[in-house]
């Protein structure tokens, strides 16, 4: 019980303390939001063989390299740990500040013709597919860290937008090759 002689006094204490542990709550989100890995690429129709040369890029907007071992990327159907590839690039699990990692699937060949800078760190999946192979026409990546907290997702679709002005012209075509 609080004794004061001025009955505001009461109200004022609590006001200050919940402002308090907003400052801190408001602090707390800015520094985890701070941490934040970006999809900031997808490479989900290559030219060449979707087997072998599709790739995610990752980016570390921070100031501080991030640990990314035990994390793992989902799509619609599937998810695959993140492993160090030891044949290329930096042999590391932290992506440096301002860096960024590429993900592949194992036994991938986009490196025979592809170089990559020197704070780009290697990575590919656990297996001959990154999640069940990335959907050309849509799909959808979560990466998520290891404890299990999503860190960012990225969604697509193939979708086709004709003019109107176009799709006029075609329609004349085929009706006038039908004659």
């Amino acid at each position: 019980m609080w004794r004061t002689a001025d009955p505001h006094t009461r109200v004022q204490i609590p006001l200050r303390l919940l402002f308090l542990l907003f400052f801190l709550f408001l602090i707390s989100t800015f520094a985890k939001a701070k941490q934040n890995i970006l999809i900031n690429e997808v490479m989900y129709d290559p030219i060449e063989d979707d087997n072998y040369f599709e790739w995610i890029e990752l980016y570390n907007p921070n100031n501080t390299s991030v640990n990314v071992s035990g994390w793992t990327i989902t799509d619609n159907y599937a998810l695959d740990f993140l492993e160090v590839d030891l044949d290329h690039c930096n042999c590391s699990t932290f992506i440096p500040p301002e860096g960024f990692a590429i993900i592949t699937d194992h036994g991938t060949q986009i490196y025979n013709n592809t170089t990559f800078s020197n704070n780009t760190i290697c990575l590919y999946v656990d297996d001959k597919s990154i999640g069940n192979g990335l959907g050309n026409s849509g799909d959808k990546l979560i990466l998520k860290n290891n404890l299990n907290e999503t860190i960012d997702s990225i969604e697509w679709e193939l979708i086709i937008m004709i003019h109107k002005a176009v799709l006029q012209s075609l329609l004349m075509k085929v009706l006038l090759f039908q004659d």
